[in-house]
């Protein structure tokens, strides 16, 4: 059947190295919130703000053409 339209998103963040994949689906598709990331995997809550940031660069990469094309 027809790919869902997200599946390029999917494959990015299934591309992305561990300890930024790992938060990215905690926060975004299991609605933890950042305290709680930073409880379950024993790090600062500042760690888990900064890898949210860096996978939303990463992504914004990757996805670049893909969002354009979209538009």
């Amino acid at each position: 059947g027809p790919e869902p339209p997200d599946d390029t998103l999917v494959r990015a963040i299934q591309a992305l190295p561990p300890k930024y994949r790992e938060v990215i689906i905690l926060y975004y598709y299991q609605e933890w919130r950042a305290w709680e990331i930073a409880q379950r995997l024993h790090v600062p809550v500042s760690t888990v703000t900064v890898r949210l940031s860096r996978a939303r660069g990463l992504l914004r990469e990757r996805l670049k053409g893909w969002y354009y094309e979209q538009e």
